[in-house]
């Protein structure tokens, strides 16, 4: 038994290298990472939170109406310090070590807690931390991935709480802690207290029906919810985050983002959504069984409806299937049906559970450790990393950016540039020009945005729009509908063409780019 337990053992730490080494190969062909490493770089630099939008001009003059808020920008900071100390490597194996620690660590610690055979439950990890991978990348929701599964951890323990126990101060301050963190890291704060609220209303519904006293994990729980709400005012707006994250939640440039579109057949084409819907399946069918198990505490019943609970999330928006993930593997670790009777293989689950010790500090350390090594191992000696790294779906113009670097290349006037072209000069060029948009859409009106795409897909009267925001050079990937159009018009000249980019221009608006929407 030892001999197999040592096995496992192995292949979590082999899986560990690999799952970083996937992440450092994959996480940077998304352009967003040069929004977030710009927009930390200018507020290092300058020591503030900007009050306006330093990178775009589109944005003061046609303004949507909110108001400009940095929402996450302790992340932002994060990601751009551990870059500006260490370098690109240095961020690959950060950003491994936390997916790791949430993907990996955590839901396994979950399953020694649920007491869950732990020989089972680590083929389920496995699953779990591949189901992860159908939305890595390099970005704040990265953090409100580990602050979900901090929570889990910590609700889990609360719920083996003695029902007759106090309220637990030591649970209140670290998810007051906690909660001060997420609200300055990402605008997924708000999880917290669905996740809290939903505890709540489960062991508080439980013990209505049974006419029983509130007990001190349910009073604990309540607590907690009011602290969090006092946590999020701990960030540079006050209470203006609030509503601030609801309107960018619900703002109609949402409806545009395929990501936060609700489920479709869509998402069968992508083959690493694969391993997440054998989860859902495997969760559904435990669910479905655990139904047949008499509920005869709030904590069961809350374990129990988190598997439809992340269903019915990820049908609502498939960007939320980490999430997903790690709120199924919570349901699974403390659903009765894993919990063998006395057995050869229920000894061999205790056995494994001794070999790895998931709740000692050794197994974080060595998963952190094999993982940040995977990330390393592939960038340092495999695939030289660049941000942002080319992929099928996008062509970074490095070449064109460094023709516009030549001070005496730069047109003058207004852009209309590629919106992941803009991400990109945000952090290749120090000093870029003011872009016309960029993948933070949110930052734009829904009438900006439709103009947008109407000139470059060169439709309703394009060159009414290009004078309508005085528009004197284009950036555009070169096999664009508008650069072909434009290419060959009178009044306007490429300055610079290549496979992937191409920048034209025309004097008119050049000396009178400023305009009052």
């Amino acid at each position: 038994m030892r001999l197999i337990a040592m096995l496992v053992l192995g292949s979590a730490l082999l899986l560990s290298v690999l799952y970083g080494g996937f992440i450092a190969g994959i996480v940077f062909r998304e352009p967003d990472v040069c929004f977030l490493l710009a927009m930390g770089r200018w507020m290092v630099q300058h020591g503030q939170i900007p009050g306006v939008d330093p990178f775009s001009y589109t944005y003061a003059a046609f303004p949507n109406g909110n108001a400009y808020v940095v929402y996450q920008w302790l992340s932002e900071v994060i990601l751009y310090a551990v870059q500006a100390l260490a370098g690109a490597i240095a961020l690959l194996v950060f950003t491994a070590i936390i997916q790791a620690v949430t993907f990996i660590v955590i839901p396994l610690r979950l399953f020694c807690l649920g007491g869950s055979n732990l020989l089972l439950s680590s083929f389920l990890v496995v699953l779990v931390s591949l189901a992860s991978l159908s939305h890595p990348s390099v970005r704040p929701e990265m953090f409100s991935f580990l602050m979900t599964a901090v929570l889990l951890e910590l609700l889990a323990r609360l719920s083996k709480r003695s029902p007759g126990q106090s309220i637990d101060w030591s649970f209140v301050s670290l998810a007051f802690v906690l909660q001060i963190f997420w609200t300055n890291l990402h605008c997924l704060f708000i999880f917290y207290f669905i996740l809290v609220g939903f505890f709540v209303f489960c062991l508080g519904s439980y013990s209505l029906v049974k006419k029983e006293k509130f007990d001190g994990r349910l009073q604990t729980a309540v607590v907690a919810f009011a602290a969090g709400a006092l946590a999020t005012l701990v960030n540079p707006y006050g209470f203006s985050i609030w509503p601030f994250t609801f309107l960018m939640l619900s703002d109609p440039i949402n409806k545009t983002i395929n990501e936060l579109k609700p489920m479709s057949l869509a998402v069968f084409s992508n083959v690493l959504n694969y391993p997440w819907f054998l989860l859902a399946i495997l969760a559904t069918v435990i669910f479905l069984l655990s139904l047949r198990k008499k509920i005869t505490s709030g904590e069961q019943l809350y374990f129990l409806l988190l598997t439809p609970a992340a269903l019915l999330m990820s049908f609502v928006a498939v960007r939320t299937f980490p999430l997903a993930a790690l709120m199924m593997s919570s349901a699974l670790a403390f659903s009765p049906v894993l919990r063998l009777p006395a057995g050869k293989l229920a000894r061999l689950g205790s056995e494994v559970q001794t070999v790895i010790a998931p709740l000692g500090l050794m197994y974080l350390l060595s998963i952190s450790t094999f993982s940040g090594f995977g990330a390393y191992l592939l960038a340092a000696k495999l695939i030289p990393p660049t941000i942002p790294e080319g992929s099928a779906a996008f062509h970074p113009p490095f070449d064109a950016i460094k023709f516009l670097q030549q001070s005496s290349n730069l047109p003058p006037g207004n852009l209309l540039n590629d919106s992941h072209y803009g991400a990109v000069m945000m952090w290749q060029m120090t000093d870029s020009p003011k872009l016309f948009v960029d993948p933070r859409y949110f930052l734009y009106n829904v009438q900006l945005m439709n103009d947008y795409w109407d000139m470059v897909l060169y439709r309703n009267k394009p060159e009414a729009l290009l004078d309508k925001y005085k528009i004197s050079w284009v950036f555009l990937p070169a096999s664009s509908a508008l650069v072909r159009e434009l290419s060959g018009q009178p009044g306007w000249k490429v300055l610079y063409s290549d496979k992937d980019a191409a920048i034209i221009s025309r004097e008119k608006w050049q000396k009178e780019p400023d305009f009052t929407p």
